[in-house]
Order: structure tokens, then C-alpha cells, then sequence
């Protein structure tokens, strides 16, 4: 259909009136600062205007925004050239996979208070990437909690290779590459074989022969954590960041800021994140999620979820590496 290098040097909030020039001026920024080539002008046209309509959205939701009648803005994004189908479409690679049941489950202490707000963006070393067109979510939450919990631990920080997951974390580990996986099988494959740096085994987005040639982490295993939001707050807040798997059919596409409350998501789960915190903004409760579609995508890579209502599936399979 396209092909992509998906860098953005920003979002934009859509607050105008959709003019043909103005709309011509949006589409212009796009393509240069998304860098998307299509293969013919037929196709760049269908992409206009699947992207105008995309624009009409995203200003009839900022005007309601604007009025403080929801908790979240969208914008142009790297998908706004997509219909809501294709992007479902890219979002069901990632095909998150039956959980595997740990060696350990953590459960809420009643006897703990959890902190107001926790934000390990500010306590651990956090990168944020991007899985570019492969469905390797499930990688990039693997590496995004080992690199959290061994920077907690070790105090070193380090950037862990999703290539080395894709290439070797395979069936038998209950994952299939680019078309989806588990992060529970991910943390067996490390605790058994460890993982390689970014940089010794570095991102392709296809899957490729295993060629793990040294190990720069390894944990010792990983924890399930019960499937309820209370459990899952202490374990962000005494532990770390935490895998979680979600609903990202909901208003993903265009999400540029706030509190995601669209209502519309559901427990079928189809991708595969990293809680690294939680707060509260003017009443509303939120998690904050780092994803893997790039830094600039949402609120620099990350994003933040209504907290207490299980949305989005956050509760289904939630884990944590143990170092």
C-alpha cells in the first residue's frame, strides 16, 4: 500500500476550519513529516481523502474537548491517512497470545497503601520505540519491563533487543514473530537463554535467524499479577512497571493528549503495553502507558488510560519481570 518511515517532529491539533487549502496545507506536513510514499496518484488521492475525513473527527471531537465535555484530544498521527479498518488491521498483527501462567502471582496487600501517584518515567530509564509495520508488540513490552526493573535494580541503564526476541523467542515460547506473541513467553525465553543489547542486535521489523551472540541481561523469572486494578496499582507502585496487553481499536489512531476515556473498548485484548505509572487529573483517574509506535505518537510515546473501570482489557494478563 505504502511504504514508511514513520518520523514525526510533531502532532498536530487539528482546531480549523477544513478549508481545501487548509486541508491541502495539513496534507502537506503530513507527507513531510511522516515521510509516506505511495505508489501512484490514485492512491495518494484515496489517501486525502480517507485523511480529510480523518480531519473532520478530529475537529468535531477537539470542539467538544475544547467545551470540557471529555478528557482527551486527538491529532494528526502517522494513521490519519488510514481508515478505522486498516487501522484495525495493523493494530490485529500484533495478535496477543494466550497467557502463560507464572511461577509466582502477586496479589493486593490490604494492609499497603499505595501512593497517590506513582511515574517511573522520572525513576527508571525508559526508551521509547517504534515496531515500525511488524506486530511485535508483544517484544517491545518484554524489553521496555526487563530495561525498567534491571534499571531499578542495577541501576544501570541499558537497551535491550526486540530483534533478539523476534528471531529467537519463537513458537515453542508461544510466539510467532511478526505476527504476534506473548510477553509471558518472552520472560521465559530471557530467564532461560538472557537477552542481547539494542545495540549488538539491532531492530528490522521481520522476523530473521536466531543469532543471540551474547547476553546482557538475564532475569529469573517473572510474576503474573492478579487480574484487578488495585493489584495491579501496588504493583506498579512496589515493584515496577508492569506488561499489560489491551484494546487498542478505540480512538488509538489519533490520540494526541489526556485521559483516554472513549468508552468503545473491550476486553479483547490486541496489544501489548507497559503501565509505568498512574495519577489522577481534574477527577480522572489514569494510567500512564508507554506504547511502541515511536516518541512522537501521543504524549511522546505514551499515553494515559481511565484507571478503575478495567478498561481496555488492562486487567486480563498483567506481569512483571523479576531480576
Amino acid at each position: 500500500m505504502f511504504k514508511s518511515i514513520v518520523l514525526f517532529s510533531s502532532l498536530l491539533v487539528v482546531t480549523f476550519a477544513l478549508s481545501d487549502v487548509e486541508v491541502a496545507q495539513e496534507w502537506k506536513q503530513f507527507l513531510e513529516t511522516s515521510k509516506k510514499v505511495y505508489q501512484s496518484p490514485k492512491e495518494e488521492a484515496k489517501r486525502l481523502g480517507i485523511f480529510r475525513e480523518n480531519l473532520k473527527k478530529i475537529e468535531a471531537h477537539n470542539k467538544i474537548f475544547n467545551e470540557g465535555k471529555v478528557t482527551y484530544k486527538l491529532g494528526v498521527t502517522k494513521f490519519t491517512d488510514l481508515t478505522p479498518e486498516e487501522f484495525l488491521e495493523y493494530v490485529h498483527k500484533d495478535k496477543v497470545l494466550p497467557s502463560i501462567k507464572a511461577d509466582e502471582v502477586f496479589k493486593a496487600n490490604p494492609n499497603f497503601t499505595a501512593p497517590g501517584s506513582v511515574d517511573w518515567r522520572k525513576q527508571a530509564k525508559l526508551f521509547v520505540k517504534d515496531q515500525g509495520q511488524c506486530g511485535s508488540c508483544w517484544s517491545f513490552s518484554t524489553t521496555g519491563a526487563i530495561e525498567a526493573h534491571y534499571y531499578i535494580a542495577r541501576r544501570q541503564a541499558v537497551s535491550l533487543s526486540e530483534q533478539n526476541l523476534i528471531d529467537c523467542a519463537t513458537s515453542q515460547y508461544g510466539n510467532n514473530g511478526c505476527n504476534g506473541g506473548n510477553y509471558n513467553g518472552a520472560f521465559d525465553y530471557v530467564k532461560e537463554n538472557g537477552i542481547d543489547t539494542e545495540s549488538n542486535y539491532p531492530y528490522r521489523a521481520q522476523q530473521g535467524s536466531c543469532n543471540q551472540r551474547s547476553t546482557a541481561v538475564k532475569i529469573s523469572g517473572y510474576s503474573n499479577v492478579n487480574g484487578d486494578e488495585n493489584s495491579i496499582q501496588q504493583a506498579v507502585a512496589s515493584k515496577g512497571p508492569v506488561s499489560i496487553a489491551i484494546d487498542a481499536s478505540s480512538e488509538l489512531q489519533n490520540y494526541h493528549s489526556g485521559v483516554l476515556d472513549d468508552g468503545t473498548c473491550t476486553s479483547n485484548v490486541n496489544h501489548a503495553v507497559l503501565a509505568v505509572g498512574y495519577g489522577e487529573e481534574n477527577g480522572s483517574p489514569f494510567w500512564i502507558i508507554k506504547n511502541s509506535w515511536g516518541s512522537n505518537w501521543g504524549e511522546n510515546g505514551y499515553y494515559r488510560l481511565v484507571r478503575n473501570r478495567s478498561a481496555c482489557g488492562i486487567t486480563t494478563m498483567p506481569s512483571y519481570p523479576r531480576i
